[in-house]
């Protein structure tokens, strides 16, 4: 599946290149959830864990820095940035956008004023009820109805030596 998207993307960027519209136009790539594969006897999308709501977002274009954010973004922050990107203000829209402009964040790779959290919520099959995430910085509390709340410093877990599947989701498997 990897193989297959990279082609699909290189030959979108081939297509603007030929098109002469490779440098007016910025590529998101990302995803809607990540997914357990297996970690902690754990299969699908379901939890909060790292595996299932750490989701990639690439961004690619003129003025985008190449370096890897540690910063918390969240699929919400896409629109702001587009309209941000585009040239426009996110505040100034008839319609208020949920989330940020994480534009200063992919050109610079830094930005001081940058709320680093994320809030996700789940409430589908197979959960006692609706859980809800908040993570800010390293700091992350899950909350599941009816079950004691978990708080993780994920500053505190180094994994030496991630697994296969975590070194791929995250792009590091060589």
């Amino acid at each position: 599946m990897i193989s297959y998207i990279d082609r699909k993307i290189g030959a979108l960027r081939d297509a603007l290149t030929n098109c002469g519209m490779a440098d007016d136009t910025v590529i998101i790539f990302a995803a809607d959830h990540g997914e357990m594969m297996g970690e902690r006897g754990m299969w699908y999308k379901m939890t909060m864990y790292e595996w299932s709501v750490r989701v990639p977002i690439i961004v690619s274009g003129k003025g985008i820095s190449s370096s890897r954010l540690s910063q918390n973004i969240s699929l919400a922050d896409i629109a702001p940035t587009l309209v941000d990107l585009g040239g426009g203000d996110p505040k100034k829209l008839p319609v208020p956008l949920p989330g940020s402009s994480f534009k200063k964040l992919v050109e610079t790779g830094a930005d001081a004023s940058w709320p680093d959290t994320v809030i996700s919520d789940y409430s589908a099959g197979a959960v006692p009820g609706p859980m809800r995430m908040v993570k800010k910085g390293d700091l992350k509390l899950i909350d599941v109805c009816d079950h004691d709340p978990l708080l993780f410093n994920l500053s505190l877990i180094h994994i030496s030596e991630p697994t296969r599947q975590e070194a791929m989701a995250y792009g590091v498997w060589g």
